[in-house]
């Protein structure tokens, strides 16, 4: 099988806020480190705050907006349907640095992107939460055959527990798509999704599933 080149953008690993005082203090010497922490946890907390209370709020990194997940029949909220998210879009600032991100060409031998995006159904772009729905996109994803290791599966990177998701779980199982619900059992967190079939896009199933890895890592947050 021929080799093929997927551009990848070039990680230097995690940074959090202590990181970004410490590169900050170059630019503003004269500010404590400590007043630095606290005006941006207070800019935080107050940008939030107002995209809870429906304004579009414009933090030049990202735009954030509060938005109702789910859909019902009725005319009344459903709280186990209807929750109130806040989603981050990316703004004006992160859209120029992200030109100026550096990327490489990593070698794939003989693997096709089976798995193209992970989402929530009817809301993409929203975040994944506990217990709550998640959609599949991509090609010959349909689970099927008897294998014990047929299915779906969730590996938390902190603590390499996995989870494998019921069929009962699983409420839409096309090739092109897939919709499953969280395990309650599954907690906030980062993890690799991995499916895991013999499908194969005709009536005939493999004789040996194969295995299909998301590139991207799939982020849980608390639910609300």
């Amino acid at each position: 099988m021929k080799d093929y080149f997927v551009p990848v953008a070039v990680r230097k690993g995690k940074a959090g806020m202590d990181d970004i005082i410490t590169r900050m203090k170059y630019e503003l010497p004269f500010i404590d480190p400590a007043t630095m922490a606290n005006v941006i946890r207070v800019f935080n907390q107050t940008a939030g705050e107002m995209a809870a209370e429906g304004y579009n709020v414009d933090t030049g990194l990202v735009y954030l907006r509060a938005a109702v997940t789910g859909t019902n029949k009725q005319y009344k909220l459903d709280a186990k349907i209807n929750k109130v998210v806040i989603s981050a879009i990316p703004g004006k600032m992160l859209r120029k640095v992200a030109s100026q991100t550096k990327v490489q060409l990593a070698t794939k031998r003989g693997k096709a992107k089976n798995i193209t995006y992970i989402d929530v159904p009817n809301q993409r772009g929203m975040p994944l939460r506990e217990k709550g729905m998640v959609r599949i996109v991509g090609t010959q994803l349909k689970i099927m055959g008897e294998f014990p290791s047929c299915g779906i599966h969730l590996l938390n990177t902190e603590t390499k527990e996995t989870f494998n998701i019921q069929k009962y779980s699983i409420v839409y199982n096309y090739p092109k798509t897939i919709i499953f619900q969280l395990p309650d059992e599954l907690k906030a967190g980062t993890y690799t999704l991995q499916i895991t079939t013999a499908y194969c896009g005709t009536s005939r199933l493999l004789v040996k599933p194969v295995t299909h890895s998301y590139q991207q890592p799939v982020h849980v947050l608390p639910d609300l």
